[in-house]
């Protein structure tokens, strides 16, 4: 499967520990300098020169003296506590020597560099990844505009390109390097979906030699697609797919390493650091809403879940980030707000708004220090880094601007180094120019506090319960699940599941009218009409976009649309995580069939989301020649030319014309969905009191001697058997015959 790379971008933090509003910013004179430092603070600036070892000092307003030291071939630099804007010069300076930006407290202690310059990266293109390598040497990947990608091998601590060398697919997606020196791609040019599954391709390539190994493996689900980590303390490739965690082998085989025990929609992050596996959009036991659930990703024993509002998640080392945004059309601007929550516990500890307009967050499992690019989003550029620790859930006082000629940034977190690499690519006209930099998240002043997060996000809806009065009817509504996998929500349940459109479902709690016996005789006749069908048929349902079918009873449904009088007795839609069908109580009594047409509606959706939909023209020719449907829901029962093709207007009477019957009934001429759930109703209709009892088995049988209505259950039939491989109604009565 092919799968394209965003790329990113990010910018250069230049932080010190001056706390006051003075700074001294020490300059190359000379064209050649690797770049410039501009602080942005309005106040006076003293310029030193750094041709050799000096130290210059300023006397600030309040009377410290703030000294900055100049190593040999390096730029030192004290910035105030305002934003610092980094520019580029050129990239003929001091190669091979990295440049780093030194401070000296006033004590006279020599900090540790907060931002280190390397020059020493020759990318031909924009670049779109760095990676760690570890023990200080870092993988950039670039690709040109020939879309031919390359991978660069830097040592940092030396500031040396060691080697370089083309990839075999453009956009490969470095994953890590082992400990046998190999960098380690999956290729999404060469992954494949289809009814053979799809395949996960990895590369793993010598960085000696640049010679490249390809892997390929089929997963074990054809629905799945995996994204992948790796983990070099266990030398492992880990592929995250739906509902498995795979753990794949050099050897070209592979293992399921967890399922996540729940009907999740899929397994969205898996963390091999703290063998965590993190699925969203699952559903919790009692039907309360959408969560994100934590799991023990050696075990698969639940850990903890909380309400899930789109979440994005970002493990770090002790927390978990929580990142949800909106655009606000009022404000022309993006909306990012966090809640920070303990990684194995899932307790929230606090909750903020990163800022207004488009943010990315970059995070790493081995440090509890996270990154912040904000982007310019009228000119779409990153605008700005801020270094945030999720501790202290505070950000960096001073962040770095950037100018609108930085094209791509990638960013990764050196775990031996404990520090951010970060990979620039500029565009000055036609020619570009990479570089690296180092920030050590340590030597950041975190100072500033968030604004409050927005009163919208992480407000989580309230949760319905069934009444005590109805708690055994579960007794039913479980059986059902376990016996068909279909879920069954009552009461005041339903109003916790997504509402169909144009209708309001009112709980069968708020009328007096149902009592605990009616209730469960009705849930019983729900019963017997579900465990019709087919073994595993509920199965195909449970896909990546859906975890299956779900029975919403309800005392009825109240149309929302302006001007309708249309009522109805059951709706059919496809909800956040499941296939709904909202049926009324009273459309269950004994002999209804209202919940095999509610379910045709369920069938066609999953056709025609798999592509294999009825023939449209084979369908058409079945009708009536110059026909169209009405579209008339609020009168369709008021079109008389349409009488003489309907079959119930002949259902008790010995006079009908079966050469000319093409509908079931009267609602079926309203549109075509209609005409075929009508139609799968009448199928499994029941004979008793009609002129048909006691002459053939069933409603199937009779059907045959309908020419036109039996065309049109083959249309369906010839639909159902390429999703399923076999029609469920053909195998129902089949069962019921040979059982009679």
């Amino acid at each position: 499967m092919k799968k394209t790379i965003s790329i990113l971008a990010a910018a250069v933090l230049l932080l010190t520990g001056c706390a006051d509003s003075s700074s001294v910013t020490d300059t190359d004179q000379t064209s050649t300098a690797a770049q410039t430092v501009t602080s942005a603070s309005e106040s006076a600036e003293t310029t030193a020169s750094s041709e050799s070892a000096a130290v210059s000092s300023s006397q600030s307003e309040n009377g410290a003296v703030t000294q900055t030291t100049s190593a040999p071939a390096s730029q030192s630099t004290v910035s105030s506590s305002s934003e610092t804007a980094v520019t580029s010069a050129s990239r003929t300076g001091q190669s091979g020597t990295p440049s780093a930006v030194t401070t000296v407290s006033t004590s006279g202690t020599v900090k540790p560099p907060l931002v280190t310059k390397l020059s020493s990266l020759a990318a031909k293109g924009n670049v779109y990844s760095i990676t760690d390598a570890g023990n200080g040497k870092v993988i950039v990947t670039a690709s040109n505009s020939a879309g031919v990608s390359s991978a660069y091998l830097v040592d940092t601590a030396e500031d040396r390109q060691i080697t370089s060398f083309r990839l075999s697919s453009s956009y490969e997606t470095p994953l890590g390097v082992t400990p046998a020196n190999e960098l380690i791609c999956q290729d999404f040019n060469s992954d494949s979906s289809g009814d053979s599954g799809n395949q996960t391709v990895l590369v793993y390539y010598d960085l000696a030699s640049g010679q490249s190994k390809k892997l390929s493996y089929k997963n074990t689900d054809p629905t799945e697609y995996v994204s992948t980590v790796y983990d070099r303390a266990s030398d492992t490739v880990y592929g995250t797919g739906y509902k498995t965690v795979y753990a794949y082998s050099r050897d070209g085989s592979f293992r399921s390493y967890h399922k996540t025990g729940q009907k999740a929609r899929c397994c969205n992050y898996f963390s091999p650091v703290c063998n965590i596996s993190f699925d969203s959009d699952c559903v919790r036991n009692d039907g309360s809403g959408s969560v994100v659930a934590a799991f023990d990703g050696v075990t698969g024993n639940p850990l903890y879940n909380f309400a899930e509002y789109n979440t994005m998640l970002h493990p770090t080392k002790s927390r978990l980030i929580c990142r949800e945004g909106t655009y606000l059309e009022s404000k022309n601007t993006t909306v990012s707000n966090v809640f920070i929550r303990d990684l194995r516990t899932g307790e929230e500890l606090n909750r903020f708004k990163l800022n207004e307009g488009q943010t990315d967050l970059y995070n790493s499992e081995y440090t509890d220090s996270a990154m912040l690019v904000t982007w310019n989003e009228k000119s779409w550029y990153p605008s700005a880094v801020i270094p945030f620790d999720t501790v202290s859930c505070k950000r960096a006082k001073t962040g770095v601007t950037l100018g609108k000629n930085t094209t791509d940034i990638a960013l990764c977190y050196l775990k031996d180094s404990s520090r951010w690499a970060i990979a620039v690519t500029e565009r000055n006209g036609r020619s570009l120019s990479s570089r690296i930099f180092l920030i050590d998240p340590e030597q950041s002043d975190y100072s500033k506090s968030f604004d409050k997060a927005d009163s919208s996000f992480g407000t989580a809806a309230p949760v319905h319960r069934l009444g005590k009065k109805y708690e055994s009817l579960h007794e039913v509504t479980d059986r059902i699940e376990r016996e068909t996998g279909v879920r069954v929500l009552i009461g005041d349940e339903v109003l916790n599941a997504d509402s169909p459109s144009g209708y309001r479902m009112e709980s069968m709690e708020s009328s007096d009218y149902w009592t605990v016996q009616e209730y469960r005789k009705n849930l019983l006749n729900l019963e017997k009409e579900l465990t019709r069908y087919p073994a595993g048929f509920f199965k195909k349902f449970s896909s990546a976009q859906r975890v299956g079918v779900r029975v919403l009873v309800v005392d009825s449904l109240v149309t929302t649309t302006p001007g309708s009088t249309f009522t109805a007795g059951g709706v059919a839609y496809e909800g956040s995580a499941w296939y709904n069908i909202a049926i009324a109580a009273h459309m269950m009594y004994e002999n209804d069939m209202s919940i095999h047409h509610e379910m045709w509606h369920i069938v066609e959706d999953q056709l025609r989301n798999s592509q294999k939909e009825p023939d449209f023209d084979k369908w058409n020719a079945c009708n009536p020649k110059k026909f169209e449907y009405t579209n008339d829901f609020n009168s369709y029962y008021d079109h008389p030319e349409y009488e003489n093709y309907i079959f119930s207007f002949f259902d008790y009477s010995s006079t009908d014309n079966a050469n000319n019957i093409y509908f079931a009934r009267d609602y079926s001429t309203v549109n075509v969905q209609e005409d075929r759930a009508t139609l799968i109703e009448l199928a499994f209709g029941n004979l008793s009191g009609t002129r048909f009892e006691g002459l053939y088995q069933d409603n199937l049988e009779m059907m045959q001697n309908y020419p036109h209505l039996t065309a049109k259950l083959n249309v369906l039939a010839d639909a159902v058997r390429k999703e399923w491989g076999y029609v469920y109604w053909d195998e129902i009565f089949k069962a019921e015959r040979a059982a009679a």
